[in-house]
């Protein structure tokens, strides 16, 4: 690609990732050559070259439940129009009674942040979080010290039950558990 554009591989490599050493007509070129030979960045090479793997860590208890599958759906669709993507790890064990732990081989030199999903953390999981020094943000359950995304829950359960006067209902209840086998979940708590 350096020889077809007249310039070094060096150039080559600052023009692909953007830099400013590069003038904007030497970029061009290098880019329409690039397109002519219908090149494409190694994803590994790049990643070794930046120390980026551009890849989030998006972390379920469980997949099963059509909540979790429509955020990771949104969540992959949003970090793929920004140039990254999602690798999932599920938690759910096979026993379905309790979650796996999130370990360091399913992280280290392989995402760049964590999204949890629902997952409430253990302290040794947010210690090797802070150790690989990745950011977390968290959806549902919060991890201390770490953006969190959630439902009001006290505000919905207000906005349902004034729904429900206004149709002329008084008598309200609520019937709700928890199955046994994902007590290891915990609802959020609005705080």
């Amino acid at each position: 690609m350096a020889r077809a554009a007249g310039v070094s591989v060096a150039t080559v490599s600052r023009a692909l990732r953007g830099l400013d050493r590069v003038s904007p007509e030497t970029r061009q070129r290098v880019l329409d050559v690039a397109e002519e030979l219908h090149y494409v960045a190694s994803p590994t090479a790049t990643s070794l070259a930046s120390g980026r793997t551009r890849v989030v860590a998006v972390v379920a208890p469980f997949l099963t439940r059509w909540f979790f599958a429509t955020l990771v759906s949104a969540i992959e669709k949003e970090l793929r129009s920004h140039g990254h993507h999602a690798i999932l790890f599920d938690l759910e064990d096979d026993s379905y009674d309790q979650r796996l732990p999130l370990t360091q081989g399913m992280l280290w030199k392989r995402v760049d942040g964590v999204i949890t999903l629902n997952v409430p953390m253990g302290d040794e999981e947010i210690e090797l979080v802070d150790r690989l020094g990745l950011p977390l943000v968290a959806i549902g359950s919060a991890v201390p010290g770490r953006p969190c995304v959630r439902i009001d829950d006290r505000a919905t359960m207000r906005t349902a039950v004034e729904h429900l006067i206004d149709l002329g209902h008084e008598r309200i209840g609520y019937i709700g558990d928890v199955p046994r086998n994902v007590a290891h979940v915990q609802t959020p708590r609005t705080a």
